[in-house]
């Protein structure tokens, strides 16, 4: 096993990942604006480029100001996905999209505001959606081909999201305002988008929960914003979760 870690300002997309090195064949090669796949068959990316100097062309043009694109290779499921980011008059928009190792397409691309989280474990890619300019009522769960497996309903003032580490549960977290009071509330889903659990919480509170005789404790986001899964007693001699990966992409 080798665990592999990446990090870059291109679409402010962070990644780490534990993967198995499949040394019986070969995978695409991903540089820094082309992604060279098995069959030799190339894909050009661009890393930074602007199409408008001018942000009032760009609207009268209905294009973006500029864009970026980044390029993931995802070994355990041998696929690329490719994210790009482009900022609008309007504001940011995303896009994801999933090749394969011969450098299909699999399915349209999916547009999206918000953050992208790659979760191994369970073969989903989960498009966490917010927005500081828009109002988003959803976010989107895909499978390992970029095909849409659930939209998960959201408060429309949701600002952030983990994952457990088995990649079994979803946090959505998002700002309440009652009576003249503000709050927070956390929502709670599975890897297939059906509701676990919705609570009230606090700022840097750790919130438990139990699901298929495991018990999970998150931390709401004030200090830790990412989710952890612990064992219930009767579970405590399975092996140890594996971890999440996550692809983080915050156009916003």
């Amino acid at each position: 096993m080798i665990k592999t870690c990446v990090s870059g300002i291109i679409l402010f997309i962070s990644l780490c990942l534990t993967m198995v090195v499949n040394a019986a064949g070969p995978v695409p090669v991903i540089e820094k604006e082309r992604i060279i796949f098995t069959n030799s068959k190339v894909l050009e990316t661009k890393s930074y480029h602007v199409l408008h100097k001018d942000p009032l062309e760009a609207y009268r043009s209905h294009e973006p100001v500029r864009y970026q694109e980044r390029a993931v290779l995802i070994e355990q499921w041998q696929r690329v996905i490719v994210s790009k980011h482009m900022n609008y008059f309007e504001g940011p928009r995303g896009e994801v999209r999933v090749y394969d190792y011969l450098g299909q397409l699999l399915n349209p691309a999916t547009p999206f505001r918000g953050r992208v989280m790659v979760i191994g474990p369970t073969n989903r890619i989960f498009i966490g959606q917010y927005s500081r300019n828009y109002k988003v009522g959803k976010s989107l769960l895909l499978d390992k081909d970029g095909k849409s497996v659930a939209e998960v309903s959201q408060p429309e003032d949701t600002f952030d999201f983990a994952l457990s580490k088995d990649g079994k549960l979803i946090v959505i977290y998002a700002n309440t305002r009652q009576n003249g009071q503000t709050g927070m509330l956390a929502k709670v889903v599975d890897f297939n988008g059906r509701d676990i659990r919705t609570l009230e919480v606090t700022q840097a509170q750790i919130i438990e929960v139990e699901h298929e005789g495991k018990k999970y404790g998150f931390q709401v986001p004030g200090t830790a914003k990412t989710g952890s899964a612990k064992k219930s007693p009767d579970k405590a001699k399975q092996g140890a979760a594996k971890p999440a990966t996550t692809q983080s992409a915050q156009p916003e």
